[in-house]
Order: C-alpha cells, then sequence, then structure tokens
C-alpha cells in the first residue's frame, strides 16, 4: 500500500481491491491467505464445534 502512495488501512484496501477487480485483473499468483494466520481453517472450525462459548476459544 506504501508503494502505492496509499495509507494502510481497511478502506483503502477495500477500494483497491474493487478496482482490480473491476479492471478484470488477474490476482491469482498472490497468496489468498494471511501470512499472519496462525491457525489453519480446520483447527478453527474445530474448535468452535468443541466450544460451548466464545471465552473458550481463546
Amino acid at each position: 500500500m506504501r508503494r502505492l502512495g496509499l495509507k494502510k488501512s481497511g478502506g483503502q484496501r477495500r477500494v483497491l481491491q474493487e478496482k482490480v477487480a473491476g479492471h478484470g485483473l488477474d490476482t491469482s499468483h498472490f497468496r489468498q491467505r494471511s501470512p499472519w494466520r496462525k491457525y489453519p481453517d480446520a483447527d478453527i472450525a474445530d474448535a468452535v464445534a468443541s466450544s460451548s462459548s466464545p471465552r473458550e476459544l481463546r
């Protein structure tokens, strides 16, 4: 975002995604997951299924 001269914020990212999609640009070569995600989707789904309240997910 900085290289494009944009502030790092969710709103700017959303606008950029909309512009890219509007121009029909292929982004399949980019990683789909954030490198900061700690747990795989399957592990999160298992934790949610086995918990009885959001507090147990910490």
